[in-house]
């Protein structure tokens, strides 16, 4: 079936709001939902931390950000148990600026460095996103490296180069809706330029660009999963993919 097709659609929003109605006319709906969102306001949730270089990162929402801040605090700081937050992107504010529901779907930053990014953002917290490019030191948006609204994953190579996967147009995308090739990106060139590296096939559920770090050493993955429960892991050398010596139904863990 055409996993966007208006049948699918359709019928996942019928089900949907059955699945509300039902929930909304419990007699507990009314407590539960005031105590969780008690629970996702609460000032006493752990900043969970993720750590680069000298700072640890954290995304966070809550009554008065629920669109969420993107933020930063140096490690010595929030070790002492109070940090004082950096906001390097406020998301509501975005998309009031914008007018458009943006949701934040992560980040990909450049080591060791980390001072440029690529941003996931979705609308209303779909799946596709639109990756930009993304100054820290600065807290803004470059006229850089931008991926359009898509299923994408990408890795940084270098600070001029990417390993991109996303729809490249028609017949990119496999059976299940994702991406089927990964490409190299240079800075300056366009994105249909990028040259293929890899490619799987559309009975595939996807291929994806990832990235890891091994030392001062990155290393540059490529995710081929012809099925959900089996797949092979590539490592870029010399630029060509090279496959792990792993079972297919083991699960690396970058």
């Amino acid at each position: 079936e055409e996993v966007e097709g208006d049948r699918a659609l359709s019928w996942a929003g019928e089900l949907n709001a059955e699945t509300v109605t039902a929930l909304e006319a419990h007699p507990a709906y009314d407590d539960l939902y005031g105590d969780i969102l008690a629970v996702l306001n609460s000032d006493d949730r752990i900043a969970y931390p993720g750590l680069r270089g000298d700072f640890v990162y954290n995304f966070w929402t809550d009554a008065d950000n629920p669109r969420g801040l993107w933020r930063r605090a140096s490690v010595e700081d929030y070790l002492a148990g109070d940090p004082t937050w950096e906001t390097l992107l406020d998301i509501d504010k975005l998309g009031a600026e914008e007018n458009v529901n943006w949701a934040y779907k992560g980040s990909t930053c450049l080591a060791p460095d980390y001072d440029r990014c690529l941003i996931r953002l979705s609308r209303g917290g779909a799946d596709a996103a639109e990756l930009r490019e993304f100054d820290v030191p600065s807290k803004t948006f470059v006229d850089g490296f931008y991926v359009p609204e898509a299923k994408s994953s990408l890795a940084w190579i270098d600070a001029n180069t990417l390993l991109v996967s996303t729809d490249w147009g028609e017949g990119a995308l496999t059976d299940s809706g994702y991406p089927r090739i990964v490409k190299r990106w240079t800075r300056g060139t366009p994105l249909d330029d990028a040259e293929t590296v890899y490619e799987g096939a559309t009975s595939d559920v996807g291929v994806w660009a990832a990235s890891a770090r091994m030392g001062t050493t990155s290393i540059h993955v490529i995710a081929h999963r012809p099925s959900f429960y089996e797949g092979t892991t590539y490592v870029l050398s010399d630029g060509a993919p090279v496959a792990l010596d792993l079972p297919m139904d083991a699960d690396p863990s970058l």
